[in-house]
């Protein structure tokens, strides 16, 4: 019984994320500049899985923005074939879930190929919130909100410790390109 109310609590958690991501202006004219991929561990559905990478790619959106990133962020799964003109930042998510006491936990390592191709392997991020014992759905959404942000602002530190934030523009399109949809 507590595992099917965990399960439809996250996926239920998952769907908010979804609806938060979708919410957000996007110009699909506008070239990508960044493409995150976000890899999740085996879980017992696929649709949940990308529904996982979906929110995590929304608050990679959210965190950058807040840290006055203006580029295009698309998400990519691993099928997708690397355009070479775009760094491509790969987050592997390790864990995010509630624990026993109440706590949310996010844990991923993270990774970025940068235009020129070359791999940068950025470490492992971690963070934790607390729920403080509430089981109220929008507390523990807010919760795994701000778990991921917590653990980005601490990716992003990072990014700008190695002085890979500029790394996260794709190179400006000549005249003649067109951009793909």
């Amino acid at each position: 019984m507590k595992a099917k109310t965990f399960a439809s609590g996250l996926l239920g958690t998952a769907f908010i994320f979804v609806a938060l991501a979708t919410a957000s202006p996007a110009v699909a004219n506008d070239p990508v500049a960044l493409e995150v991929q976000v890899d999740v561990p085996p879980t017992w559905g696929v649709f949940l899985a990308d529904d996982i990478a979906e929110a995590m790619t929304a608050r990679v959106r959210e965190t950058f923005r807040s840290h006055d990133y203006t580029g295009r962020i698309a998400s990519v799964s691993a099928a997708d074939h690397r355009t070479d003109a775009t760094p491509r930042l790969n987050l592997r998510l390790l864990d995010w879930h509630v624990g026993r006491t109440g706590h949310v936990d996010c844990t991923f390592s993270a990774g970025l190929t940068t235009a020129d191709g070359k791999a940068h392997a950025l470490g492992l991020f971690t963070a934790t919130e607390f729920t403080w014992g509430t089981r109220n759905r929008w507390q523990l959404s807010h919760a795994f909100e701000r778990s991921a942000e917590s653990a980005l602002d601490r990716l992003w530190q990072k990014l700008e410790r190695e002085g890979l934030t500029n790394a996260l523009q794709a190179p400006p399109l000549s005249p003649t390109a067109v951009p793909m949809s």
